[in-house]
């Protein structure tokens, strides 16, 4: 099977899935709890993302649930994952580095503002492969307001090779 042929069969999986899990909800109070199983259906991905392998340059079962929710709810998947990446120490590196490598491939302008405050999220991780994710990101999004927040996390950085990409983000921005 191709992976554009994988790709739609496996969405329509995820259709299904997601369909099933919201039709459990009360429509009385449809935006909670559509928010609850937007919630819900992340944080399973998240979990099964933890023992996930990414490959770079390959869609990830994990980047395809995240494109599911995102084509759907773009505001509220962004939120979660930045909620994610600031207060859940427990969730993978490798995971919330998949999430900075999702979000570098976004190229939504009207949640524009929001990729960029995700990405930004991911400078002051304790992990080291989750920090150097952002700077590709930032780079995709091309946004000069991320300047300062860089700046920042320069002079944070203690690993070398992360604190110079950082400084040639800055000045590509710059330019």
């Amino acid at each position: 099977m191709n992976s554009e042929l994988f790709r739609k069969h496996y969405l329509l999986t995820l259709e299904e899935e997601f369909s099933s899990q919201n039709q459990s909800v009360n429509r009385s109070r449809a935006d909670a709890d559509s928010s609850l199983a937007i919630s819900q259906f992340l944080d399973n991905a998240m979990n099964v993302a933890n023992h996930e392998f990414f490959e770079s340059g390959y869609d990830s079962m994990f980047s395809l649930k995240l494109d599911f929710m995102f084509s759907r709810y773009p505001e509220q998947t962004i939120t979660f994952l930045k909620d994610k990446i600031t207060n859940q120490p427990d969730a993978s590196p490798e995971t919330l580095a998949e999430v900075m490598r999702w979000a570098s491939r976004q190229e939504t302008e009207s949640v524009h503002q929001q990729l960029v405050m995700l990405s930004l999220s991911g400078l002051n991780h304790y992990a080291s492969l989750v920090r150097d994710e952002p700077s590709i990101a930032l780079a995709h999004l091309e946004d000069k307001r991320a300047i300062p927040f860089l700046n920042k996390a320069v002079r944070n950085e203690s690993d070398p090779a992360l604190r110079q990409d950082m400084q040639d983000l800055i000045a590509s921005l710059y330019h």
